[in-house]
């Protein structure tokens, strides 16, 4: 393309192609969101097909400027070669004073164009209603309150928590989205039990009931990863309570949230399991897949929210049961105290996909898989026993 460039420069041709200023604007254009023009900027693939259209369309405007058969022949012969190095030094044999007014290296311009597009793509908030605490990348939103977690599902590529306060009704479809999630008096969708000696502990207080005591705060945030704590203390026997600290990320461009869950305290020598669950549903389909390490429904709460995912993937090799009664679904997994276990979390809002499919549990579980692919779970080293008879 320089070469072809350097030519037409020779012969007077000095206004810039169309579509080189298409490229070189960062693929700006009405039809095209920001998202889309980042991820063309980015792709090596987009711009190799951008420059080898733009080199048929700069040799068509080079025969015009420049009508010599004999030079054509010669050119035409080795283009089915493929090589660009041929071609190259055959321009520059055949116009040696074609000066170097070239492009540049192309990786350096699409370095500084994506810089052009750096902005936040994770955000958190908290308090707009206490007690909540909010994480979210621009494709899903997660909050907690009282150890019950929910999740926003979006219909636009946007960070969308700085804007709630107490009148942002998000339990009613907005143009980015909504809550996509009633609780109830469930955990939500990844809330968590302690089973002490095969005795469960809920460690969620819906409306903030009980004795569990919680709090709250920021641990970091970048562009790229925000993360947040939740830390429930006097949580289990109250003999012997326990301190469960979750800490929760939201990831650019991910769906899922990532959670480790620490659990310190409690009675010397019990036997500690942890129950993982999420809402039953008015009507759904149910599954579990314990060799990948994914737990998932699809379903419908009601008209209002319409059909959504909830999934947990979790470490297959921590798998223990699965428990269901009348509000959630469980899996039980192996714990010890001070040994950190990783689980993500991850809502589908069917509304909030730009092309609504008719998916059913199996396309879900499929994608449930794909998180697991991702966060590679199956290579934790915490505890693996078996439960209490």
């Amino acid at each position: 393309v320089r070469a072809l460039q350097h030519a037409l420069a020779l012969h007077g041709v000095e206004e810039p192609d169309p579509m080189w200023q298409f490229m070189t604007s960062g693929f700006d254009s009405p039809a095209l969101d920001a998202d889309v023009r980042q991820r063309l900027t980015g792709s090596r693939q987009t711009w190799f097909y951008y420059l080898d259209v733009l080199k048929d369309r700069m040799i068509v405007r080079l025969k015009r400027a420049h009508p010599d058969e004999d030079f054509w022949t010669a050119f035409d012969a080795l283009r089915p070669s493929g090589s660009y190095d041929a071609m190259r030094q055959h321009i520059h044999e055949a116009l040696p004073d074609a000066r170097d007014a070239g492009y540049g290296d192309i990786g350096d311009l699409q370095q500084a164009l994506l810089e052009e597009f750096a902005r936040p793509r994770v955000g958190w908030a908290q308090d707009w209603v206490p007690p909540n605490i909010g994480w979210e990348s621009e494709r899903a939103g997660y909050r907690a309150y009282w150890g019950q977690f929910d999740f926003f599902g979006k219909q636009q590529r946007t960070l969308v928590m700085h804007t709630f306060d107490e009148e942002v009704n998000y339990h009613e479809e907005q143009p980015w989205g909504m809550d996509a999630l009633h609780v109830g008096q469930t955990g939500g969708l990844g809330g968590l039990t302690l089973y002490v000696d095969g005795e469960p502990y809920p460690v969620y207080s819906p409306e903030g009931t009980g004795g569990i005591v919680w709090s709250k705060r920021l641990v970091s945030l970048d562009d790229e990863t925000v993360t947040v704590e939740l830390l429930a203390e006097n949580a289990g026997p109250s003999e012997h309570p326990y301190t469960v600290r979750f800490t929760c990320s939201a990831l650019a461009d991910r769906s899922d949230s990532p959670i480790e869950v620490v659990v310190e305290g409690g009675p010397a020598d019990s036997t500690l399991e942890i129950g993982l669950g999420i809402t039953r549903m008015r009507q759904e389909t149910f599954a579990v897949d314990t060799a990948t390490g994914v737990m998932g429904s699809w379903g419908v709460q009601g008209p209002d929210i319409g059909w959504v995912g909830l999934g947990i993937v979790f470490p297959p090799q921590r798998f223990l049961r699965v428990t269901d009664s009348e509000a959630e679904h469980q899996v039980i997994l192996a714990a010890e105290t001070g040994e950190p276990l990783r689980y993500h979390i991850q809502g589908d809002w069917l509304r909030g996909r730009t092309f609504p499919r008719s998916p059913v549990l199996r396309n879900w579980m499929d994608d449930l898989r794909r998180t697991a692919r991702v966060a590679e779970l199956h290579q934790d080293r915490g505890p693996v026993h078996q439960s209490a008879p």
